[in-house]
């Protein structure tokens, strides 16, 4: 994948594991032994002595809240009231999905980006590792790969250009205890062609699919993998990082000069990017009301160091988008399919209502 813009196929819509998982065990299946049934209600108090509805409520909202550890004590005490084949299945399902998200957050997936002999270019690396003691597989559908790539000169023009292609890197990827497996995905050339800096990330979105441990299938729920990214800076700029407070002292200065600034700016550390960001966002704020050109002058390197492709946005504006930029983000919900995402939300409903 190389420099340019270029439209490639997204990634295939696929219904989500969990999502036909949960709609199947809510819908209620009917016995096939029924002479079975009757002998397991025998050995069971009367069915009316168990609040089952609300407790099979209270288990899909705390599936669809993500809160495992209930879920769990849920289902335990929902054991000792199945009476059907169906009901069986749709507890079995839900022990499922919890045991695939057990697994699931044993994995860790980033990419690490690997310099190589020629200048400019580097390899996009999976590492895969997982902290268990019983090897696992992971078995996703095709995974989109996105190349970003941002340049910006030294008058604070900025250009932006995006690729994505679909992978097959986690159709079959065994994880063994303690050791970390390593997949090139590509090799690429950033090239500067004028610009004062180029800052390429790479991030991979796998779908959900399956995750084996022992001989076991589970539902492979929010798979996630680190994004990588590497900067080129143009010849003529130092290698040496610039420390933040040299950025900071030179915001707060009398007069910014754009070169300086963005030099400044492209040199800091990707790492200490969003402590730059906590620390601007007050000052920006301020600068809106009282010195709005200060922020203005500014822009360019607010583009750079939050990744923003907007180019005319108010002092107001760059205010109130660093303000989001530092907020923590709220935890994300489970994306369940049509089915399955109703009758949680009903179970969710039906639970809150019980509980209050």
């Amino acid at each position: 994948m190389g420099g340019g813009s270029r439209a490639m196929r997204p990634a295939g819509g696929l219904l989500s594991a969990a999502g036909a998982l949960l709609a199947l065990t809510l819908a209620g299946c009917r016995s096939e032994d029924p002479a079975g049934d009757l002998a397991a209600a025998a050995a069971r108090p009367a069915r009316s002595a168990a609040p089952t509805a609300a407790l099979w409520g209270r288990l899909a909202a705390a599936v669809a809240d993500e809160d495992d550890g209930l879920a769990r004590v849920l289902v335990e005490r929902l054991r000792p009231w199945v009476e059907t084949a169906g009901e069986a299945a749709r507890l079995r399902a839900f022990e499922r999905l919890l045991g695939g998200r057990e697994l699931v957050g044993r994995l860790s997936l980033r990419l690490v980006s690997e310099p190589t002999e020629r200048r400019g270019v580097h390899r996009v690396v999976l590492l895969g590792s997982q902290s268990g003691v019983t090897e696992l597989v992971l078995r996703l559908p095709p995974a989109r790969l996105s190349q970003l790539r941002r340049a910006v000169n030294a008058a604070g023009g900025q250009a932006r250009d995006l690729g994505t292609t679909n992978v097959e890197v986690l159709s079959e990827l065994e994880l063994l205890p303690g050791r970390t497996s390593r997949v090139v995905l590509t090799t690429s050339e950033i090239v500067l062609d004028g610009a004062l800096a180029v800052r390429e990330r790479w991030s991979l979105h796998p779908l959900s699919g399956e995750i084996e441990s022992e001989g076991e299938v589970y539902p492979a729920v929010g798979v996630s993998v680190e994004p990588c990214e590497r900067v080129r800076l143009a010849d003529e700029l130092p290698l040496a990082p610039v420390p933040l407070e040299e950025l900071l002292r030179y915001a707060r200065g009398p007069a910014i000069r754009t070169p300086a600034l963005l030099e400044r700016a492209v040199r800091l550390s990707s790492t200490r990017r969003g402590e730059a960001l906590e620390a601007l966002a007050p000052l920006v704020a301020t600068w809106a009301r009282i010195d709005p050109e200060r922020v203005d002058a500014l822009a360019p390197a607010l583009r750079w160091l939050t990744g923003t492709g907007q180019s005319s946005l108010s002092p107001a504006e760059w205010a109130e988008l660093l303000r989001h930029a530092i907020e923590p983000p709220e935890r994300p919900r489970l994306d369940f399919d049509t089915e399955g995402s109703r009758a949680l939300e009903r179970g969710g409903r039906a639970a809150r209502l019980s509980r209050s």
